[in-house]
């Protein structure tokens, strides 16, 4: 059975209605289409979320995944999109989406690589602690602050700053070096969406994160970076916690997600902020595994 949907179901701690959740006012344009399995009491199990015309797709579980027969649901769902596309990335709880990929990659001749292992969290306005909700105002001393990147206005002054800034992360992250030509034809793509925030000490930006993956209800968090010899001063929760009251608080976004790998210290900072805390927060942190075909 397959529908329309504009929430990403992993945000959610249990999806056991026959009908999805009522999108946000104004969100009529469809983002997901979402496939179900059912028991033989009619209960929803399973559901695999993908992008109308992307390779990858993500599945969650609406039941305790212990009490499923994830064999039978996962070849259910492979029987039915396993010939629409070449599928690339698979997203969810390892022991859905591993399954999922082997099963639809099988098809195809072809086997699963597991590249990385990372975790997801999201944060609404209802987990965000309270002090970020209260804002840096009065916090700040009067020469730090946090910036939206907007051009043309900030254009000579952080252009190339945040550019490389945006090197440093991938050089330090992912062990790649990109140019600073390639960072800044990157930052502009973003800064033109509005997708750049800046922790400044005067005019220099010291921190800073990057938005990306929007659908009609929200945000992901990405390529956080300090500046070396600035760490240690809580630069990056500051940044991040007044990006996501600004945004939930203000803007009414419904939520913003973030990944990192397990045990990373930027783990504690995410949990102090309000990403995947409260009522169902568990269930909000998700094993993320993405694959590739050889």
């Amino acid at each position: 059975r397959e529908w329309q949907n504009n929430l990403p179901l992993g945000i959610y701690t249990l999806y056991n209605t026959p009908t999805p959740p009522a999108a946000l006012p104004g969100s009529a344009e469809k983002d997901f289409a979402l496939l179900g399995t059912h028991n033989t009491n009619g209960a929803l199990c399973l559901i695999a979320a993908k992008s109308p015309s992307g390779r990858s797709i993500s599945i969650f579980s609406a039941l305790t995944i212990e009490g499923l027969d994830v064999n039978a649901h996962i070849a259910a769902i492979v029987g039915e999109i396993q010939h629409e596309r070449e599928w690339k990335s698979f997203g969810g709880d390892a022991r859905l989406a591993l399954p999922l990929a082997k099963g639809l990659v099988a098809a195809q001749g072809k086997e699963v690589e597991v590249l990385q292992t990372i975790h997801g969290s999201a944060v609404t306005a209802c987990t965000l602690s309270e002090r970020a909700k209260k804002g840096v105002e009065g916090v700040l001393t009067p020469d730090h602050g946090i910036v939206q990147v907007l051009f043309p206005r900030d254009e000579d002054k952080w252009l190339l700053p945040v550019a490389q800034m945006l090197r440093e992360f991938h050089a330090e992250a992912n062990d790649r070096e990109f140019s600073i030509e390639y960072c800044t034809r990157g930052v502009r793509s973003m800064v033109s969406r509005g997708d750049v925030w800046v922790y400044v000490i005067g005019d220099r930006p010291v921190a800073g994160c990057y938005l990306n993956c929007p659908t009609r209800c929200g945000k992901s968090i990405g390529h956080l970076h300090t500046i070396l010899e600035h760490r240690r001063n809580g630069y990056a929760e500051t940044l991040v916690g007044e990006v996501c009251r600004r945004l939930l608080i203000e803007q009414g976004l419904g939520y913003l997600t973030l990944f990192y790998r397990p045990g990373h210290p930027l783990e504690r900072i995410y949990r102090r902020i309000g990403f995947g805390t409260g009522e169902g927060g568990g269930a909000r942190k998700r094993l993320l595994r993405r694959w590739m075909l050889e």
